[in-house]
């Protein structure tokens, strides 16, 4: 691929990105992704808000083994 090919898919796949998520409307929400975000915005926390409420001490982190998650022993499985 020569650099000039480089630069103009460069700005084609720009464009299509642009209208795939700013333009172009999403069936499930009837409007697009950029529109359904613009109005969720005010509504999202930012990163700092998120950090300040959120207390990370009460919360569990899970295992997904059940028997290390609950400490409890193995029961042995006869053949």
């Amino acid at each position: 691929m020569t650099i000039q090919a480089d630069l103009i898919l460069g700005q084609q796949l720009q464009q299509w990105q642009d209208y795939y998520n700013r333009r172009r409307k999403h069936g499930s929400i009837n409007q697009s992704p950029w529109q359904k975000w613009e109005s969720l915005k005010a509504q999202t926390p930012t990163l700092e808000e998120v950090h300040r409420i959120y207390e990370l001490k009460p919360e569990k982190i899970r295992d997904a083994d059940y028997y290390v998650d609950t400490r409890k022993p193995r029961r042995a499985v006869g053949l």
